[in-house]
């Protein structure tokens, strides 16, 4: 029995639906991700948007079981005489499209995860190094000296956060651990400056 319904399910490409559904709704799930934002659009509609790809996919696979797509239109499996199916060309179909998915998928995932970040982070990490270079010639040796934090705009007008390394104390009875505190500030500067 679980045989014969395997390969039903099989021959009637029930499984290729369901790869090219799944499939299909990651690349609008991750397009919806990155369009939400851009357009101003509600937070809400991200969640709306999955919540509706998790409801359709039972549909995807009921209508991939009970109908079949024929040279005459869309009919019902039972209507459609076996010698007479075309499931296979329909399959070797499905199986374009889902490469065609998973290659539109692969590459907005790629741009997402290489190109965008890379165009994102450049201009953020040039401006944290002149922002920490800026602090570190600015910053009174004073520990206990405070300036006023303000997220909204650093001292040049741009708006954004910054940070800023601090130079390290000396709190112990040896004069030559001196050098070893400066030290830290330095590589911590300058590992920063990388970023």
């Amino acid at each position: 029995m679980s045989d014969s319904l395997f390969g039903e399910l099989k021959r009637r490409n029930v499984f290729k639906v369901g790869i090219a559904y799944l499939v299909l709704a990651w690349v609008v799930i991750q397009v919806t991700d990155s369009a939400v934002p851009a357009l101003h659009l509600p937070e809400w509609i991200n969640t709306a948007v999955f919540f509706f790809g998790l409801i359709g996919f039972p549909f995807a696979i009921l209508f991939a079981w009970a109908f079949e797509i024929t040279p005459d239109g869309v009919k019902r499996e039972e209507d459609v005489r076996t010698e007479k199916s075309i499931t296979s060309n329909t399959g070797q179909k499905l199986n374009a499209i889902i490469i065609g998915l998973l290659v539109i998928g692969m590459g907005y995932f790629f741009y997402e995860s290489r190109i965008s970040t890379r165009l994102n982070v450049e201009p953020v990490a040039e401006l944290a190094s002149a922002e920490i270079k800026h602090a570190a010639l600015d910053t009174p040796s004073d520990s206990t000296s405070k300036q006023p934090m303000n997220d909204e705009h650093d001292g040049n007008g741009v708006p954004g956060s910054s940070i800023a390394v601090l130079p390290f104390v000396n709190m112990s009875s040896d004069p030559e651990q001196e050098y070893f505190s400066d030290g830290i500030s330095e590589e911590i500067l300058n590992v920063l400056a990388k970023i």
